[in-house]
């Protein structure tokens, strides 16, 4: 599976978040979302991840940082999080509190349950700027922390096994 595919709608999306931004990649992996953020209009990347990708970067606009989150000094202004895995997330959300944007693309309606507890109770707590389901991959779209709101379907799956459902029977279809 390819954790970075975003569908039409979502490319629009992400196109009218990251342009003539600088974003931080925060598990970057082999730099695949890294290129596409600069094709979809960011100024440059931050790739931020615990091993080193296999190639050197292709373009200059990627800046590369091996790190685990918890060791990260910078605070990202727009941060995207693609599948955060749920060991190796530890440290995202403390990284995550001084980002004025944050864009999250994952599925917990599998069971795969992307990221940590303290992860989905901060996103909890943001305002939600856009929300575009889709079987394979989940954009949210989170703003500034402060918000009261009711919980998403992906942010209840994430954090209790017992509300995790198929895609099917929260979207129809």
């Amino acid at each position: 599976m390819a954790y970075w595919h975003l569908n039409t709608t979502q490319v629009s999306v992400v196109k009218r978040f990251v342009a003539r931004r600088v974003v931080h990649d925060l598990g970057a992996g082999d730099l695949t979302l890294a290129a596409k953020l600069l094709g979809l209009g960011a100024v440059g990347v931050t790739a931020v991840d615990e091993r080193a990708p296999r190639f050197k970067p292709e373009s200059e606009k990627i800046r590369f940082i091996k790190k685990a989150y918890v060791d990260l000094n910078e605070i990202p202004r727009t941060a995207f999080v693609s599948w955060p895995p749920g060991v190796g997330a530890m440290g995202l959300a403390k990284i995550l509190e001084g980002a004025r944007t944050v864009l999250y693309l994952g599925n917990n309606f599998d069971g795969s349950l992307c990221g940590t507890p303290d992860l989905w109770a901060h996103l909890r707590s943001r305002k939600v700027l856009a929300h575009e389901p889709a079987r394979r991959n989940t954009l949210i779209v989170y703003g500034a922390p402060g918000a009261k709101r009711d919980p998403l379907p992906e942010e209840e799956a994430a954090v209790d096994y017992r509300k995790i459902r198929q895609f099917d029977s929260v979207y129809g279809g």
